[in-house]
C-alpha cells in the first residue's frame, strides 16, 4: 500500500515521513516483485478468489494506493506499465480536480478525471471516502477504526 511517491531530490520538507517513498525504492520494489516471480492481480479476481469462485497465481499481490496522489501517475503508473502490473488506487472524491494540477513536489495534487482516465489500463479507481479527513474541521471528532 502506497500513498506518495517523490524523487528524493524533491523530498526537500517533508523528509522521513511514512506515507512517503522515493521513487527508486517503489522501482526496486516493484523490479522485486516481478523478478521473483509475482504478479498483480485486482480486487476483483481476489474477491472472486475469496469466495471461491477463482484460483489465483501462487504468488499473487495486490498493489494499492490511497487518497488519489498525482505522483501515483508520474512515478508509479509508468513503471506499473512496464512491467505488466495491475493496481487500485482508493483516491478521495472530494480532492478530485477538474482539470490537471501542475505537480509541485512541496505539495500535494490529486488526480484529475483525464489523468486517472489515461491510467485505466493500469489502475482501477475505487473510493477511499469523500470528505474523510474533514469530518467536522477537529482531528478529535474523527472516529479512527
Amino acid at each position: 500500500m502506497y500513498h506518495h511517491i517523490l524523487k528524493k531530490s524533491e523530498n526537500k520538507n517533508k523528509g522521513n515521513v511514512s506515507t512517503i517513498i522515493s521513487d527508486s525504492q517503489f522501482n526496486e520494489q516493484m523490479d522485486w516483485l516481478k523478478e521473483n516471480g509475482y504478479e498483480t492481480i485486482t480486487l476483483q479476481r481476489l474477491e472472486q478468489y475469496v469466495r471461491g469462485k477463482a484460483n489465483i497465481p501462487a504468488k499473487a499481490v495486490v498493489i494499492t494506493f490511497d487518497d488519489g496522489v498525482k505522483t501515483s501517475f508520474i512515478y508509479a503508473y509508468p513503471k506499473l506499465k512496464k512491467l505488466g502490473f495491475k493496481a487500485v488506487n482508493f483516491v478521495i472524491t472530494s480532492r478530485i480536480p477538474k482539470e490537471p494540477q501542475k505537480f509541485n513536489p512541496d505539495g500535494l495534487q490529486f488526480l484529475s478525471r483525464s489523468e486517472m482516465a489515461a491510467m485505466s489500463d493500469v489502475f482501477t479507481f475505487e473510493s477511499h471516502t469523500h470528505r474523510l479527513h474533514h469530518l467536522s474541521g477537529r482531528k478529535s471528532d474523527v472516529l479512527m477504526w
